[in-house]
C-alpha cells in the first residue's frame, strides 16, 4: 500500500500523506459508518476502526471471475 493519507470530511484537506494508507472495507458498522483498515509507516500491523462515510478513504477493486 502506498501511503497517500486520507481526506478529512470536515474541511476537505488531505492528511497523513507519506505516513499511512486508509482503505474502506465492504463491512458497514451501520447505515452511516463503515469499517476502515489502515496501515501506517509508524506502526506495525493493520489498524481497524469505523468511520463516517463522509471521510475520503481508498477503495480496492477486485474483479470476480
Amino acid at each position: 500500500a502506498l501511503p497517500g493519507g486520507y481526506r478529512n470530511y470536515s474541511n476537505g484537506t488531505y492528511q497523513g500523506e507519506s505516513q499511512n494508507a486508509s482503505f474502506w472495507t465492504e463491512t458497514e458498522f451501520n447505515s452511516r459508518w463503515v469499517y476502515n483498515r489502515e496501515v501506517s509507516f509508524n506502526n506495525d500491523g493493520i489498524y481497524m476502526d469505523d468511520y463516517s462515510k463522509s471521510w475520503g478513504k481508498y477503495i480496492r477493486c477486485i474483479r470476480n471471475e
